[in-house]
């Protein structure tokens, strides 16, 4: 499943937060609480944990006391629209990957077509060919 969006917008919650959270030295940061965050997105914990792993490997987020602190690194990624811009590449190169499919075989498809009308063709002036020679046979009776 494609959580670019979702990841997305936890930084966009993360980023927007007027809440803080207490890291691991104490210090307050500008943070959400897991709940509001699986509130707001409307997630199961396990696809929150999915969503957030790469925030986490990637260095833009941060576990708080009971919640998600922004790096600055996060706030950045937000701003240039990384996540989305990944997500269109993503659909992108999907759809790419679908045509690269679909042409070769719709091509076969209407080679088929033009051969089997142009035999049918053929087939019928070989017919007519055949009915003015019988007629040119038959005696005038």
């Amino acid at each position: 499943m494609n959580y670019y969006k979702q990841k997305h917008k936890v930084l966009e919650l993360l980023t927007f937060s007027k809440n803080f959270q207490v890291d691991e030295n104490n210090l307050l940061e500008k943070g959400l609480s897991f709940e509001e965050i699986l509130k707001n997105l409307k997630v199961s914990e396990t696809e929150l944990n999915v969503i957030i792993s790469e925030l986490y490997e990637n260095k833009e987020i941060k576990k708080g006391h009971d919640g998600l602190i922004i790096e600055k690194k996060g706030i950045s990624s937000f701003s240039n629209n990384l996540y989305l811009k990944t997500s269109r590449n993503y659909t992108l190169s999907l759809i790419k990957d679908y045509v690269q499919i679909i042409v070769p075989i719709l091509t076969s498809v209407i080679a088929i077509i033009a051969i089997s009308n142009n035999n049918s063709c053929k087939i019928e002036k070989r017919l007519d060919r055949i009915e003015k020679q019988i007629q040119n046979k038959k005696p005038n009776g």
